[in-house]
């Protein structure tokens, strides 16, 4: 019964209006954002960058692995290019 005095409450409010520029500042932040997309060169040219990242990646990976190396360790040929130290040593004693 409470609850129905309480929303009784709001038949006493008014309807405010809203200022006459608000709906041209939305549709101008609309239009914006419809010429602000990313063109569909930029997109073919990203993609095409990250397809010859994987090619080469993938061929440098191959070659390190090829039947001239079967016993090559790709991973410890990566590691001690990189001057990783492999051992689980955690001190030099």
């Amino acid at each position: 019964m409470e609850e129905l005095k309480e929303l009784d409450r709001l038949k006493n409010v008014a309807r405010v209006e809203a200022p006459p520029f608000r709906k041209t500042r939305i549709d101008a932040r609309i239009q914006q954002l419809a010429e602000d997309s990313i063109s569909s060169a930029w997109v073919w040219g990203f993609a095409a960058t990250v397809a010859l990242l994987v090619v080469v990646n993938g061929t440098i990976l191959l070659r390190g692995s090829g039947s001239d190396a079967s016993n090559f360790d790709v991973a410890s040929s990566i590691t001690s290019s990189m001057g990783i130290n492999t051992s689980n040593q955690l001190y030099n004693d």
